[in-house]
C-alpha cells in the first residue's frame, strides 16, 4: 500500500488516482475535519488523523509494510521532517524491499540542498528517498505525452519555429515553460517561443527570469 502525508489538492488527487488504479492507500492528515475526508473514505481510502512526523502515527499507517510514502503537505519543512521520521521508522521494516519515499519540496533552492543531503537520498535496504517537485514532474510527464514538436507538424507543416501558447501562470504553467526551455529534442532548428496568457503573466515572467536567469526573455512573451 501507499501512505500519503497531507491532504491538500495535490494529495487528494493522488490518493484518488492511486485508489482508482487498484492500490490500497492510507492518508495521514492533521485536520480530521478536512473537507476531502468524506469523499476519500467513500472511495476506499483510509484517512488517519494525526501528525505524519510522529513515529506512532506512521506505525498506525503500517509504514513498516508500505511500498511507498509520499510527503505532500503544504509545507516543505514539514515534508522533510516526515521523511526523516520515516527513515528512522523504516529501520524496523518487515519487508525486504526498501521504502520508497517521495518528498515534495517546492522551493528550488531548498530542494537542491535536500537532494544532496544523505538523510533524504541515501539508499539502503530499508529506505530509498527522493526529493522532488510534484508540479515539475507533472509538467515533464505532460510534455512527454503531448510533446509540442510532435503535435505542431500536424498543424503547421514546414514551420521552422515552434511557438507554444500556455494559458495560465500558476506553478504548473511556469514548470511547463521551464521544461520547454530545457528540452533539446525539438525537430525544428530554432529554440521554441512560449507565450503566457494570463492576467498575471508579466509577474510570472519576472519570477521565471529571477529563478532561471538562463531563460531568454525575448522568447517568453506575456499577454
Amino acid at each position: 500500500h501507499v501512505v500519503i502525508v497531507g491532504l491538500g489538492e495535490k494529495a487528494s488527487r493522488l490518493a484518488l488516482s492511486l485508489r482508482q488504479a487498484g492500490h490500497r492507500v492510507a492518508v495521514i492528515e492533521l485536520d480530521e475535519n478536512h473537507g476531502a475526508v468524506p469523499a476519500l473514505r467513500a472511495a476506499g481510502v483510509a484517512v488517519l488523523p494525526g501528525d505524519g512526523r510522529s513515529a506512532d502515527v506512521l506505525r498506525q499507517a503500517a509504514l513498516q509494510r508500505a511500498d511507498a510514502l509520499v510527503c505532500l503537505t503544504e509545507s516543505d519543512a514539514a515534508n522533510l521532517r516526515v521523511a526523516l521520521a520515516a527513515r528512522q521508522a523504516s529501520e524496523r521494516r518487515r519487508r525486504r524491499a526498501p521504502l520508497r519515499c517521495y518528498v515534495h519540496v517546492a522551493d528550488r533552492s531548498l530542494r537542491q540542498i535536500a537532494s544532496e543531503a544523505p538523510h533524504y537520498r541515501q539508499q539502503d535496504r530499508h529506505f530509498d528517498g527522493r526529493v522532488l517537485d510534484v508540479v515539475d514532474v507533472a509538467a515533464r510527464v505532460l510534455l512527454t505525452e503531448w510533446a509540442p514538436d510532435r503535435v505542431a507538424p500536424l498543424h503547421q507543416a514546414g514551420a521552422g519555429r515552434l511557438h507554444v501558447l500556455v494559458v495560465g501562470a500558476d506553478a504548473l504553467a511556469r514548470a511547463i515553460v521551464v521544461n520547454l526551455a530545457l528540452q533539446a529534442h525539438y525537430a525544428c532548428p530554432q529554440r521554441p517561443v512560449v507565450t503566457l496568457i494570463d492576467p498575471d503573466a508579466s509577474k510570472a515572467v519576472v519570477q521565471l527570469m529571477a529563478e532561471y536567469p538562463g531563460l531568454d526573455p525575448a522568447r517568453i512573451g506575456d499577454v
